[in-house]
C-alpha cells in the first residue's frame, strides 16, 4: 500500500502498535502475529535507544513478518531507514526532516505527522500528512520531551480542523480509552500497553473493542 490510496489509510489505524522492541515480552514474531491475528493493521518501528543498524536489522525481520499480509509498516523518524527497507511510510514531528520535503522527494511513502497545537495541524493540511498522530492523550513515560496533555475538548478542535485521519496517541490503555467515546478518532497509536503484554492477542481486542461496543 502506498499514499495514493489515502482514503484506505484509516481502514489500518484502529489499532496502530508503536513497537518498541525493548519492551517486549514474546518472541518479535509472535508478538506481531499476535497482534495482527487480533485485528491490528499497522506497525510502526520505533526503538529511539538502538543503532540505525540496529533497527535496520529489526526492520528486516519485521518486513519478512508481514509479507504477504494485509499491514502497514512504517518507520519512526528515520526516513533513510524508511527508504532502504521500503516501508510504506515515515512517521516524522517538529524536530525531524520537514515532513513536506520529505513528501516532496518520495511522494510514494506514507507520511504521518505527530501534532499537538493549531499549528502542527495546519502545517500537516499543508504537506500533506496522509494520517496524523495527536497526542498526548495522557501521561506517558515511553516518549521524552512531552509536549502539553490534551483535554478532550483539545481533540475534538484538533480533529476538526484536520483534512486526514487522525490517531490518537499517548498513554492509551485499556481502561482510559472510553475518554474517547463521542470522539470522532480514527485509531489509537498504542506502545507499553500492548508490547509489554504477554498476551498482546488480548489487549488488541480490547483496543479494536472501541470500534465494535
Amino acid at each position: 500500500m502506498c499514499s495514493k490510496n489515502r482514503p484506505k489509510i484509516a481502514n489500518y489505524l484502529k489499532c496502530y502498535i508503536i513497537l518498541e522492541t525493548d519492551f517486549l515480552k514474546l518472541p518479535l514474531e509472535e508478538f506481531i502475529l499476535q497482534c495482527y491475528e487480533a485485528g491490528a493493521r499497522a506497525f510502526q518501528l520505533r526503538n529511539k535507544y538502538k543503532t540505525a543498524r540496529e533497527n535496520y536489522l529489526i526492520g528486516l525481520k519485521i518486513k519478512k513478518i508481514l509479507n504477504n499480509k494485509d499491514a502497514l509498516f512504517i518507520v519512526n523518524d528515520r526516513v533513510d531507514l524508511a527508504i532502504v527497507l521500503e516501508a510504506d511510510g515515515v512517521h516524522l514531528g517538529v524536530k525531524d526532516i520537514p515532513a513536506k520535503v520529505v513528501k516532496e522527494k518520495y511522494p510514494n511513502l506514507i507520511i504521518g505527522y505527530s501534532c499537538n497545537t493549531e499549528s502542527d495541524i495546519r502545517y500537516a493540511n499543508d504537506i500533506p500528512a496522509d494520517y496524523i498522530g495527536i497526542g498526548p492523550a495522557f501521561q506517558t513515560n515511553t516518549k521524552e520531551d512531552l509536549r502539553p496533555v490534551l483535554s478532550k475538548d483539545d481533540y475534538i478542535n484538533l480533529i476538526k480542523k484536520a483534512n486526514m485521519p487522525a490517531v490518537a496517541i499517548g498513554g492509551i490503555k485499556g481502561d482510559n480509552i472510553s475518554n474517547f467515546n463521542n470522539i470522532e478518532i480514527d485509531g489509537f497509536a498504542i506502545s507499553s500497553y500492548i508490547c509489554a503484554s504477554k498476551k498482546p492477542f488480548e489487549k488488541v481486542k480490547e483496543i479494536l473493542s472501541f470500534y465494535n461496543g
